[in-house]
C-alpha cells in the first residue's frame, strides 16, 4: 500500500495537486495516510481533476471542503467531487490515520459520449455538488464502508483480476452516491450533509489570489496588492476568502511562507535570519511568533528535530 507524507501532496500555483493517481489506464489509487509521518501536521489546501472518498481509520480529523468544516470520527466517510477546494487536518497534531480513494469519474464509462457518462456520471461530476458525508450512524455508511475495506483488501493482496474486482466496488459505491443525490433535498437528517454552493466568480478571484500569493510569498505584498491582482477591492477579496475557504487571505499567505520554510530548514546551511528573509517574512522574529503558532515549536527547535 503506498503511504503519503505531508510532502507528497504536491500542488501548482493553482493548488491543483500535481501527482498522478494511479495509471493511464487504470486511474485509481487508495492512499493509507498516517499523519504521524507528515512534515507540516496536514493535508494542504489543494483540489483534482479525480474525485475523491476518505474513510476515517483512526482519530478525529476536521475536513474543510472549500469554506465548509466537518468533523469526523473514526468509520465516518466523505465524498468530494472533483475541482473542490479542500483540506484535512487531524484535530491531535501528529496522530491520526485515513483512507484516501481517488480514481477519474470516467473510469467507469472510459467514453465521455456514452449514455453511462452523461446520465450517471456526468451529472455529479459537473454539478455544483462539493462533498457528501456519511457519519457511522448512518445505515448507507455501512455499505459504503464494507465497498471501500474490500478494496483496500484487493489492492494488498493484488488479487487475480484486482482490476475488474475494484471496477465493481467503484459501480457500487457510485451508483449508492447516484441515489442519495438524486434529491432535492440538500440535508437529510443529522448524519448524512450534501453541499450544493455555486460561487464561480468568488472561487475565480480566489484561485487568481492565491497563485499571485504563491508566486510572490517572497516579497511584501500588501492586501491591495493582492486584490489587484485578483481584479477586486481587499474588502471584497476578504469576503470572497471567507466564503470560499473561510480564511483570510493574509492568514493563507503566512500558513504558506511557514510551509515554504518547512522546507529551506532542513537546508543547515542557511541561517534561520536568511530563511525568514527569504519566504518574505519583515523579521526573524515575526517569523518565529508565527511558526510557533502554527507548527507548534520554534524554527530552531524544528530543525534540530529534522537533523536527527
Amino acid at each position: 500500500m503506498k503511504q503519503l507524507t505531508g510532502n507528497a501532496t504536491l500542488v501548482d500555483n493553482s493548488l491543483k495537486e500535481t501527482t498522478t493517481h494511479g495509471t493511464k489506464e487504470f486511474p485509481f489509487t487508495v492512499y493509507l495516510n498516517d499523519f504521524s509521518d507528515f512534515q507540516n501536521g496536514y493535508i494542504c489546501w489543494h483540489w483534482h481533476d479525480e474525485v475523491q472518498m476518505t474513510l476515517i481509520s483512526e482519530g478525529d480529523f476536521t475536513c474543510q471542503v472549500g469554506n465548509e468544516k466537518i468533523t469526523m470520527k473514526p468509520g465516518e466517510i466523505i465524498f468530494i467531487n472533483n475541482h473542490a477546494l479542500h483540506q484535512i487536518t487531524p484535530n491531535k497534531k501528529g496522530y491520526g490515520k485515513l483512507y484516501s480513494f481517488i480514481w477519474k469519474p470516467d473510469i467507469l464509462s472510459g467514453d465521455t459520449s456514452c449514455d453511462l457518462y452523461r446520465n450517471c456520471i456526468e451529472t455529479i461530476t459537473h454539478s455544483q455538488l462539493k462533498y457528501v458525508f456519511w457519519s457511522k450512524d448512518n445505515p448507507m455508511n455501512q455499505q459504503l464502508q464494507s465497498s471501500l475495506l474490500r478494496i483496500i483488501n484487493i489492492m494488498i493482496e493484488k488479487f487475480s483480476f484486482y482490476e475488474l474486482r475494484i471496477y465493481n466496488q467503484i459501480s457500487k459505491i457510485w451508483l449508492k452516491l447516484c441515489e442519495y443525490t438524486d434529491s432535492t433535498t440538500l440535508y437529510n437528517a443529522d448524519t448524512t450533509k450534501l453541499r450544493y454552493v455555486s460561487k464561480e466568480k468568488d472561487e475565480e478571484r480566489v484561485r487568481t489570489a492565491l497563485q499571485f500569493m504563491k508566486d510572490n510569498y517572497d516579497k511584501n505584498i500588501s492586501l491591495e496588492i493582492i486584490a489587484k491582482a485578483a481584479m477586486t477591492n481587499r474588502s471584497e477579496l476578504c469576503k470572497c476568502f471567507r466564503r470560499v475557504l473561510d480564511i483570510t487571505p493574509k492568514d493563507f499567505l503566512i500558513q504558506y511562507r511557514i510551509h515554504e520554510a518547512l522546507f529551506l530548514l532542513e537546508n543547515p546551511e542557511l541561517r534561520i535570519a536568511d530563511i525568514a528573509e527569504m519566504t518574505g517574512f519583515c523579521s526573524p522574529s515575526h517569523f518565529g511568533t508565527h511558526f510557533l503558532k502554527y507548527v507548534g515549536c520554534t524554527p530552531l527547535q524544528y530543525r534540530k528535530t529534522t537533523s536527527l
